[in-house]
């Protein structure tokens, strides 16, 4: 019986052994497949990841792509790539940027206008009459010199070679204006009504004349009325909404670009600027000018003598700083850039429109 125990009791001290060594190895075994486990999700991890910043880096690219083309697309449907001179067309813009200012800011509506003016009223369709193509039979305001000059050459102005003298020719006019005949030594060359540069409406009563520079050396009155003629639907529209009534070039011919009777985009500001809103009480007068510092040549400088003299008598108005402004005085640009850097200029030319209206005071008489 003893015998019988003891066996029992080594079997089952072995079998007691074995198991220990088994729960061991699946011990051994189990850890080993945990760290196996493990590395691989870490390994799986690291991969996902990878594959996620590529993905990434792939969408960024490929939104900045879309960007460039989309911005190639937009700049050459706008027109942007062109910058056309003066030279390629009668319809493309001046060769340099023009220093006008957007002049229609906040007079594309009737409720942005300053409250002290009345409320325009949109003008009938203006009866245009074409005149024919003929080489004006009356000198511009003063004769272009031709000493020592051709038309081919141009002249040579202060040392600087001014562009060939080219006689303009007439264009759409108008024979009568709120009352005023257009004079001989005015070329009209109207610009089409169409809502960007001439926008149709009715202006109130004069009260000033304002003089700017076109901001384009050696640019002619003919390059700045086209420019201003721009469709708006045309490749070159640079989008601003700019116009006058006159154009003085370099040779002192002057163009009418605006009947009177109308508003011109020249010297508009914003209503929050707190200034009043001249396009609705002014004549503008745009200058050619011969130097990047904005002077005028004397034959560009005697045509305005005398056209702004024979506007102030129009609308008999005296020759002083109130009724001659420069752009400048309407809205704080300097413009003309000469008369705002040197203001005595400025007075000298407002006292010779008053001393040429002294001498002359009927100039429409005078000078039909």
């Amino acid at each position: 019986m003893s015998d019988w125990r003891r066996k029992n009791e080594e079997t089952d001290e072995a079998d007691f052994a074995e198991l220990m060594e088994l729960e061991e190895e699946l011990s051994y075994e189990d850890g080993y497949l945990h760290k196996k486990r493990s590395a691989r999700q870490a390994e799986l991890r690291k991969k996902r990841k990878r594959n996620q910043l590529i993905r990434e880096i792939i969408l960024i690219a490929l939104f900045v792509i879309a960007t460039i083309v989309i911005i190639i697309v937009v700049r050459k449907c706008t027109g942007d790539d062109k910058k056309p001179s003066p030279s390629e067309s009668q319809e493309s813009t001046p060769k340099n940027t023009t220093e006008f200012v957007t002049d229609a800011t906040e007079d594309t509506t009737r409720a942005s206008r300053e409250t002290e003016f009345t409320v325009p009223t949109r003008l009938p369709d203006v009866t245009t009459e074409p005149v024919p193509q003929t080489e004006p039979t009356d000198p511009p305001a003063t004769e272009p010199p031709t000493e020592g000059t051709t038309e081919a050459q141009g002249m040579i102005y202060n040392g600087v070679q001014l562009p060939p003298y080219r006689p303009l020719q007439q264009g759409a006019s108008v024979a009568v204006q709120s009352g005023i005949t257009m004079p001989s030594w005015v070329v009209q060359d109207l610009i089409p009504v169409d809502g960007a540069h001439r926008p149709g409406l009715v202006i109130n009563p004069i009260k000033h004349v304002v003089i700017h520079y076109v901001g384009n050396t050696l640019s002619s009155a003919k390059d700045n009325r086209d420019y201003f003629a721009t469709p708006p639907d045309s490749p070159v529209y640079d989008g601003r909404q700019v116009s006058s009534h006159f154009i003085i070039g370099l040779y002192g011919e002057i163009i009418q670009c605006v009947p009177l009777n109308e508003v011109a985009y020249a010297q508009g500001v914003s209503a929050s600027s707190g200034r009043p809103n001249h396009n609705w009480d002014a004549i503008s007068i745009e200058n050619s000018h011969y130097n990047d510092a904005g002077e005028f040549t004397s034959m560009t400088e005697d045509s305005l003598v005398k056209l702004t003299g024979w506007l102030l008598q129009s609308y008999g108005l005296p020759a002083n700083t109130d009724t001659i402004m420069r752009h400048y005085d309407c809205s704080g640009k300097a413009c003309p850039k000469d008369w705002a850097d040197n203001p005595a200029r400025y007075e000298a030319f407002v006292q010779r429109v008053a001393d040429y209206m002294a001498a002359h005071p009927n100039i429409a008489a005078e000078y039909p």
